[in-house]
């Protein structure tokens, strides 16, 4: 059965990364730009995790998991070479009703880790419910190819004059045609090359 696709605030949310290699490091990168407060724990770290948290960007604990580590985790990620970690990991989360996520493992998630295409305040996931993580991949390189250079800044153009037709005069249907109206006038998904 495919997975439902929900979107959710992480900010002032501990997310638990466990795990230190390249999976590990993809998946903090992509949660980074979601929260901001994201723990790492593992006895070693990619080079790129080293990056982070010399900036400051994450929260480093250079050890093997411990299940104290999970102490008010909102999110955990499961991305350590051995299976036995990560299968107690994922026992622990769901024991302390945690989200968690096993690298490798769909049987093991309660939720799937999407590919993430993100413009500011637009984001698109995509996901096979774990069937094949490549194909998100691909479908991702697709739509970021797609979008227009000037996306983020024409939503936020399209924000405004959203809330402004919300707050005035009309009933529900003149304002959801004044609002479609808004897509064709502002021309999103031109690019400025292409007029």
């Amino acid at each position: 059965m495919a997975t439902f696709p929900l979107f959710v605030d992480l900010k002032n949310k501990k997310c638990v990364v466990v795990g230190g290699g390249r999976v590990a490091t993809r998946k903090t990168e992509t949660l980074l730009q979601f929260c901001d407060n994201i723990v790492v724990v593992s006895p070693d770290i990619s080079d790129k995790l080293a990056m982070l948290i010399q900036k400051g960007s994450i929260t480093y604990i250079e050890s093997t998991f411990y299940p104290e580590a999970l102490e008010n985790a909102f999110i955990a990620i499961a991305a350590t070479s051995d299976k036995r970690v990560n299968e107690s990991i994922h026992k622990l989360a769901v024991e302390k009703n945690c989200l968690v996520n096993v690298a490798d493992a769909p049987d093991k998630c309660t939720f799937i880790f999407p590919s993430v295409v993100k413009r500011d305040e637009l984001v698109i996931g995509i996901s096979t419910s774990g069937g094949f993580p490549a194909l998100s991949k691909a479908i991702r390189e697709k739509i970021e190819g797609m979008l227009p250079e000037l996306i983020s800044e024409k939503l936020k153009v399209l924000k405004t004059e959203r809330k402004d037709i919300l707050k005035g005069e009309g009933n529900a249907l003149l304002k959801k045609q004044r609002l479609e109206d808004i897509i064709r006038k502002n021309e999103v998904f031109q690019n400025e090359s292409d007029k």
